[in-house]
C-alpha cells in the first residue's frame, strides 16, 4: 500500500474489500495508516472505511476483539465528525457489554467509548440512557453497564466525562422521564464526591428525588464502598463529616437517612478500629 499513490491505494483496497471474507485482512493491511487516531492524508480512505464500518456494524460483537478493527474505528470517530457512525457504534458496544460474560472491556474499546461519550455526547447519551432505563432488565443490562461505567470506583474516566457540568441538564431531564428507575441508576453511577463535599450532581439528585428509597440506597452503597492501603479510619472519618452535611437537608427523609448513616459509619469505624488494633498486637500475623 505504501508504494501506491493515495488514489491507487483506495482503488486497490476497494477491490480487495469486494472479495468474500476480506474485511479483517484489509483492516490488518490498512490499520497502520490510521495509527495515532488520524490519517490526515487521504479522506477517500476514511470514506471507504467509514462505509465498511457501517456495513459490518452487525458483526461488531466479534470484530471488536480485533485490534486492527478498533484502531480504524477509533480513528474514524476521532478524526472528523461522524454522528451516525458514533450512534451505531455506541449501540454495538452496549450490545457487546451486555452479551459479554465479563464485566470489563479491553483498552481499545475503552478508548472508543471515551471518544463516543466526550465528542459525541449529544448523539450517544440518548442511546446509553435508553439502555439504562430498562425496567425488567432480565439480562442484567444495567448492572453490566454499571460496572463498566465505574459505579463503585472513586475514579473512572467514563464517569468524569458523563458528569461534566455541561451535561447535567441532559442527565436530569432523563431522570424526570422515569424518576423511580432513572434517578436510582443515575445516582448509582454518579461520582460521589467533589473534593471534600458531595458532588453537585449527587446534591441535585437528592434535592429532586431524595424521598425515594432506591436513591438513598444507591448513595448508601457508595458511602460504604472504598478500599484502603493503610488504616481505614481516616476514610470513615471523612465519610462521617461528608454525611453530616446532609443532616439539615430540606427533605426530612434525607435528613433522617443521614442521621442513620452517620450512626452506621461510626459503628463500622469502631469495629474497624478494634480489628486494626488486634492486627498490631505482638505475635499476631
Amino acid at each position: 500500500i505504501r508504494t501506491l499513490t493515495s488514489n491507487e491505494a483506495v482503488a486497490f483496497l476497494a477491490r480487495l474489500l469486494s472479495l468474500p471474507d476480506s474485511y479483517e485482512t484489509t483492516l490488518h493491511m490498512v490499520s497502520m495508516q490510521f495509527l495515532g487516531g488520524r490519517d490526515g492524508e487521504n479522506p477517500r480512505l476514511e470514506a471507504l472505511f467509514e462505509k465498511e464500518a457501517f456495513k459490518s456494524i452487525e458483526k461488531i460483537h466479534e470484530l471488536i476483539r480485533n485490534p486492527h478493527y478498533t484502531q480504524v474505528l477509533y480513528s474514524l470517530l476521532a478524526n472528523g465528525k461522524r454522528d451516525q457512525l458514533a450512534k451505531s457504534v455506541m449501540e454495538g458496544i452496549i450490545n457487546h457489554i451486555v452479551a459479554n460474560q465479563n464485566v470489563s472491556i479491553n483498552y481499545n474499546v475503552e478508548e472508543i467509548l471515551s471518544v463516543l461519550l466526550e465528542k459525541y455526547f449529544d448523539v450517544t447519551w440518548p442511546v446509553l440512557a435508553n439502555a439504562m432505563s430498562s425496567e425488567e432488565d432480565e439480562s442484567s443490562q444495567f448492572y453490566k453497564l454499571y460496572w463498566v461505567l465505574g459505579g463503585v470506583l472513586p475514579y473512572n474516566k467514563f464517569s468524569n466525562i458523563i458528569f461534566k457540568k455541561e451535561h447535567e441538564q441532559a442527565l436530569l431531564d432523563w431522570c424526570a422521564k422515569k424518576p423511580d428507575i432513572n434517578a436510582y441508576r443515575l445516582m448509582s453511577i454518579a461520582p460521589m464526591q467533589s473534593g471534600d463535599n458531595f458532588s453537585d450532581i449527587v446534591i441535585q439528585i437528592l434535592n429532586l428525588y431524595g424521598d425515594r428509597n432506591f436513591v438513598l440506597t444507591a448513595l448508601e452503597e457508595k458511602l460504604g464502598s472504598f478500599a484502603s492501603t493503610g488504616s481505614a479510619l481516616p476514610i470513615y472519618d471523612s465519610r462521617i463529616r461528608l454525611t453530616e452535611s446532609l443532616v439539615n437537608h430540606q427533605l426530612p427523609k434525607v435528613s433522617a437517612w443521614a442521621i442513620l448513616q452517620i450512626e452506621k459509619l461510626k459503628q463500622a469505624r469502631e469495629q474497624t478500629r478494634k480489628f486494626e488494633e488486634e492486627l498490631t498486637i505482638p505475635g499476631r500475623i
